[in-house]
């Protein structure tokens, strides 16, 4: 049968896509972690701007948290725990034909994988689905792989799996920024240079639009300072972010027993776009 290429970067957009906003890929925290809950916290700063620059530090890999991220059809929920050096995500897409994935990661180096993306594509343009699902890949199994040997999960890492890039806007990326309310902001800023291009959908071989460099948002902010949740104004398609339960999220379970295949030289050659 022909290569299943087009396949094969179904779920690759969708993994990249998911760990975009997931955080995997996101440049580590400026502060090495968030202070104790029992700690006294840092006052929070009066300039909007400042504010807004410092709610992104307890954002780090070095403490634990859940988050979730939404954005033209997409949602990623997860949770990052630092104690247990893990990551997990689960992505959903709603647009059809909606298919999703599943990611966790602990260090070191190992990776697992649920998606139901190639039999879903299969189906959807008529393919067989035997020759384009091998072994762990047909969303009833988590795979459990080598990220050195799947081109597009090589760069996955705990030490990146915070969300800074995400909020990485709000400090660096700041154009104008106003405070409404107690912890409520807005303002406007700039997901041209601060952002990377994966957390707005743009068509394939197309740069992100100028437009981005004055993006609207809204922000709310705990009684601590840290960042709860930014709304990004792409346009009619928002970009939605929320972070919770700061130092207190579980760590996420990790796949286990008959729930688990390993990864043959079929599957590899499946995820690289060799077959």
């Amino acid at each position: 049968m022909k290569s299943s290429r087009g396949f094969r970067a179904g779920v690759a957009g969708l993994a990249a896509l998911a760990i975009a906003l997931g955080g995997c890929g996101a440049e580590q925290s400026a502060d090495p972690a968030a202070a104790p809950a029992s700690a006294t916290p840092p006052p929070i700063p009066a300039d909007p701007k400042a504010a807004l620059a410092a709610s992104v530090n307890a954002i780090n890999v070095d403490t634990h948290y859940a988050f979730s991220a939404e954005s033209a059809g997409m949602k990623t929920t997860g949770v990052v725990h630092g104690p247990s050096r893990s990551m997990a995500l689960t992505s959903t897409t709603s647009e059809e034909p909606a298919f999703s994935l599943e990611l966790y990661y602990t260090e070191p180096r190992a990776t697992y994988l649920r998606t139901d993306v190639f039999a879903v594509l299969a189906e959807a343009f008529g393919a067989g689905t035997g020759e384009l699902t091998p072994l762990g890949l047909d969303g009833k199994k988590w795979l459990m792989f080598d990220p050195d040997r799947a081109e597009d999960f090589t760069g996955i890492s705990f030490a990146d799996a915070d969300l800074a890039d995400v909020a990485d806007p709000l400090g660096k990326g700041l154009v104008s920024a106003e405070q409404t309310g107690p912890g409520q902001y807005k303002g406007v800023a700039n997901l041209y240079d601060h952002t990377p291009s994966e957390y707005v959908l743009t068509q394939e071989g197309t740069e992100p639009d100028a437009k981005l460099k004055t993006v609207p948002f809204t922000a709310t902010l705990d009684d601590r300072g840290r960042l709860t949740s930014v709304v990004y104004d792409l346009g009619g398609t928002p970009l939605t972010i929320t972070i919770s339960e700061y130092g207190a999220a579980a760590a996420p379970a990790k796949p286990a027993g008959t729930d688990v295949v390993e990864a043959t030289d079929e599957t590899y050659a499946q995820l690289n776009g060799k077959s």
